[in-house]
């Protein structure tokens, strides 16, 4: 349930959808970077994200359609896949990430975020000792 909209000049709520690289891995991230909560947030990609060594639909995953609050600050990672193995997959690296949600007033916002994997290639890494 929406709390009651207060009318105090707060920004809005602004989540965005990121990729980390983290020690040779991709990690989708959904964050509200803004300082309201968003309600209803919801991920839609321009094409399948096939990760986890190709075992799993990674953008057909219900947290990018059924959750309902991202409150300010709070984000949700997901791991796509080693960086090799997304590598090595034939096919684009690009993919669009969409995002809707509502603010605490029921206005609806959306924004789109390009990615393209291959940025990151021959990036070094760490190895662990």
């Amino acid at each position: 349930m929406k709390p009651d909209s207060d009318a105090d000049d707060r920004p809005s709520p602004y989540v965005i959808v990121d990729v980390d690289y983290v020690n040779g891995a991709f990690v989708l991230v959904m964050r509200n970077v803004g300082e309201r909560p968003a309600f209803q947030p919801r991920v839609g990609f321009s094409r399948k994200l096939v990760g986890v060594g190709g075992d799993v639909i990674v953008s057909e995953l219900p947290i990018w359609s059924q959750l309902g609050l991202l409150a300010p600050g709070n984000s949700v990672r997901v791991f796509l896949d080693s960086a090799a193995l997304v590598f090595r997959r034939k096919g684009s690296k690009r993919f669009r990430a969409t995002v809707t949600y509502e603010d605490d007033a029921g206005l609806a916002h959306k924004r789109s975020y390009d990615h393209d994997l291959e940025a990151f290639q021959g990036l070094p890494q760490i190895e662990p000792d």
